[in-house]
């Protein structure tokens, strides 16, 4: 968090405006940490980490107060959707693929827009869409849009 949080503040000191912050996914959630720690305990990292993201950029907003600071949920809409029985998505707790190397890829679904996970860490491209359309909704009711389609901070 450290890297992230230096990186607002450089951002902040040479004049950066309006900063959109991740929070963290739901480790226990990710494929590839199952095998790491059980996921009560991934849960009680990732909920320690995204509070403290929260205090710490409520920290670097009162230095800059010419500056906007926002942070995107992803961890509360991962979890939706991971936890959704909707029937959209057949499987959410395991990946479609395995990486054997850089250049091989063992396939072990048949038709990957069901998963979540494409491979241990990735989604796939209906989640990666459903994010991105939900920041784009973040973003749009944060922001006016002007006539030439750039954003502009609302007043």
């Amino acid at each position: 968090m450290a890297s992230l949080l230096n990186s607002v503040n450089v951002l902040a000191d040479v004049g950066g405006k309006h900063f959109l912050v991740f929070n963290a996914v739901p480790a226990q959630s990710v494929p590839a940490s199952a095998a790491l720690l059980p996921e009560a305990t991934l849960a009680y990292l990732t909920g320690l980490f995204n509070t403290a993201l929260t205090a710490d950029l409520a920290t670097i907003k009162q230095n800059y107060p010419q500056a906007n600071f926002s942070i995107f949920d992803i961890n509360s809409l991962v979890s939706k959707v991971v936890a959704s029985k909707s029937g959209y998505f057949t499987n959410a707790k395991t990946n479609c693929w395995n990486s054997v190397d850089a250049t091989t890829i063992i396939q072990l679904c048949t038709d990957p827009n069901k998963y979540v996970f494409v491979d241990l860490q990735h989604f796939t491209c209906p989640v990666a869409a459903l994010i991105a359309n939900a920041v784009r909704q973040f973003v749009l009711t944060s922001y006016d849009v002007n006539s030439s389609g750039c954003y502009v901070h609302a007043a």
